[in-house]
């Protein structure tokens, strides 16, 4: 069961009230405050009791705007794409699927030289003499 919605949030640009209206859904109002730019918002006490479903927002690219009595003071994010720590929660997701396997060592820091041999060695030569043999 929806409640209406009763939020009225300012246009950061002009301080006039921009449209909230209420999902379908349930999860909450939807702020649209610019050229097809829409954000989920949310009051505190609704963070609170729907967190999770929140983050699974995030976790698909939207915004979430958390609200305390209709003035905006939080925004949950999506992590930058190339960010540190954007890449190792998706490396840790993808180990939890089991779609990769992380090392258990770290890396060597620098590859050991390669050993130089005694005599200079001909493949070619050495694979030809084998196969005149057969």
């Amino acid at each position: 069961m929806t409640r209406p919605a009763r939020m009225w949030l300012a246009s950061a640009a002009s301080g006039t009230p921009v449209r909230a209206r209420r999902e379908s859904e349930g999860i909450d109002a939807t702020t649209q405050s610019g050229y097809y730019s829409q954000m989920k918002t949310a009051s505190i006490s609704e963070a609170k009791n729907r967190l999770s479903a929140y983050i699974d927002l995030v976790r698909r690219g939207e915004t979430v705007q958390i609200t305390d009595r209709g003035n905006p003071v939080a925004r949950l994010v999506p992590l930058e794409a190339g960010s540190k720590e954007f890449d190792e929660s998706w490396l840790a997701e993808m180990e939890r699927l089991g779609i990769i396997r992380r090392p258990k060592r770290q890396p060597l820091k620098k590859l050991q030289a390669p050993v130089k041999l005694k005599h200079r060695i001909d493949a070619v030569r050495l694979v030809a003499a084998d196969r005149e043999g057969r």
